[in-house]
Formats: C-alpha cells, structure tokens, sequence
C-alpha cells in the first residue's frame, strides 16, 4: 500500500531491502518500481543485547531505521519512507503502571523522537515520516483488497517467517486479525489459497479472535489492529459466513450497534497528526482518496 499511495501522488522512490526474499522480489514486481537498494544482512545477529537494560527481543526496527537513516544519506535521498500504520501507535496493556506497546519502533512517538534524533545530534536533513501513518489497517486492508497483484506475495506472519520461509502459520495473533481485516474485502475462496484454510472456522482460534477483539485478556504480543478495527471487520462481514463459529460468537458478545459504530470510527479516519512532511500532504490525502474509491 505504502508503495501504492506514492505512485498514485506521483511521487518516485526506490526500494530499500534489508537482505533479500521471495516475498520481497514479489512485491517489488508487483508494484512495477524494479529501483532498489539492497542491505546484505547477517550483520542483526549480533546486536549487543547484553547492554540491554531488560532482557527480551532486540528492536531490531530501530536499527534497520539508523541504516536507511544512513542509505539515505549516501545515496542523497531526500526523504526515508516506512509503511507504519495508526495502529501501531496503540499498546497492548499496561503493566505496574507503565503502557507497554510491542509496536512502539513503529509507532509515531517513536519515529518522532528519531527524526529528532537524527537532525539535532546527526545533523541529517533526510526527513523520515511513515506514509501509512494517517491510516488504521483495516482501512489499508479495505484498498489492499483491490489490488491483486500482491495478493500471492505479501506475508506478515512472523513465525511462517522464520528459517527463511515465507508462508502464513494460521494460528497466531497476526494470521488471525489479518484475515479477518481482509475478510470483508476479498473472497473467502482467495483468503483460503493465501492462509491456506478459512481461519474464521477454527474454533480453537476463538481465545486468539477474542484477544484481539479486546473481549478476553490482552492485545497479542503481535503487530495486529486494535480492538476496533476487529469489530469494524465482523460489521462489514455482515452479510457473509453466518455460519462461521468465531464471527457467530463474536456477534454474539457485541450489540450490533458497538459493531457499526466501530466500522464508522475506523473507516472514516484520517490522521493528520504525522510526520508527512506539508508539501506532500496535499498530494498524498489526494492519492489516498482516490484508491480508496471503487
């Protein structure tokens, strides 16, 4: 989509890839830009966690944006551009007091403090925003939706990520809400041959849609939406799968008018409170407006 949004607003860019994959050569097909730089990786693997004040996972999201902080500058760009969405500016709970966000390295406190960062102690001019940033998921998933070309490409699975694999588990947090997101906007036939079975009649999957729909413990620890664009997602698949057991259960548990007021809060947003720098403003909103029409 990110791809998408600067072609339609005229503006021309390059890929940046850290290594190289086959779902990034799809996509990069897909979209009809073949301009890319390309990182060799390997060199993530040895981050100094044990500087690390807690333990855990490194942000390896902060890293990849100090290295197309830095690919920029060598190769003169004026703008580094990322695809986080709205949706990761919001936690997953709060613990002893303190929000925790699992997608904080995507979120737009983060990628303000960066862009601060890096003008004021590096004394870089590449301006650094997120395109998708005025966006929830579901809207993105709403336009994805019509593009088919990168429907047999595009994987955001983390575990089917794993190994070197490119492929869809069907049985995390992420493989749960983006097929839902993406239920109402494209077949279940096509959904199936992506994820490779309808996710909406596992029932053991109904804890995963529960959480994720904000009815029962956390957010998943995962880059998912929030509770809203869950059942903004079940209001518009309305008229579709009344049979499925976790759309009928999660109908059950939220009146029909929490559902359609979800759909209206998520589906007419615009966030304008994002780094996009004013003189791309106008044209972006512009191209945003026309994708998202039928």
């Amino acid at each position: 989509m990110a791809a998408e949004l600067l072609k339609r607003a005229g503006l021309r860019f390059r890929w940046l890839c850290l290594g190289d994959n086959r779902a990034q050569r799809g996509l990069r097909a897909a979209s009809g830009v073949s301009r890319v730089i390309t990182v060799e990786d390997g060199w993530e693997t040895d981050l100094p966690q044990a500087d690390f004040r807690f333990p855990g996972p490194a942000p390896l999201l902060l890293y990849y944006d100090f290295v197309g902080l830095l690919v920029a500058e060598m190769s003169g760009s004026r703008y580094l551009v990322a695809g986080n969405e709205k949706s990761a500016d919001f936690g997953n709970l709060t613990y002893r007091g303190v929000g925790v966000n699992h997608q904080y390295t995507k979120s737009h406190d983060f990628e303000a403090e960066f862009a601060r960062y890096a003008r004021e102690h590096l004394g870089s001019r590449v301006r650094f925003y997120s395109v998708l940033r005025p966006l929830y998921e579901l809207q993105i998933a709403a336009v994805f939706g019509r593009l088919p070309q990168y429907h047999p490409h595009f994987v955001s699975c983390n575990v089917g990520q794993t190994g070197g694999r490119c492929e869809w588990c069907g049985r995390c947090g992420k493989c749960a809400f983006t097929f839902l997101a993406l239920h109402p906007f494209l077949a279940e036939r096509r959904l199936v041959e992506i994820f490779g079975r309808n996710l909406l009649d596992d029932a053991g999957l109904l804890p995963t849609f529960l959480a994720v729909a904000g009815l029962g413990g956390h957010k998943p620890f995962e880059c998912v939406g929030i509770p809203d664009e869950t059942l903004a997602a079940v209001f518009l698949s309305r008229r579709r799968s009344a049979a499925s057991p976790v759309l009928r259960e999660l109908r059950a548990r939220v009146p029909a008018e929490r559902l359609q007021g979800a759909a209206r809060r998520v589906m007419e947003n615009y966030e304008r409170n994002t780094l996009i720098p004013e003189e791309l403003r106008a044209p972006l909103e512009t191209a945003w407006r026309a994708l998202r029409r039928p």
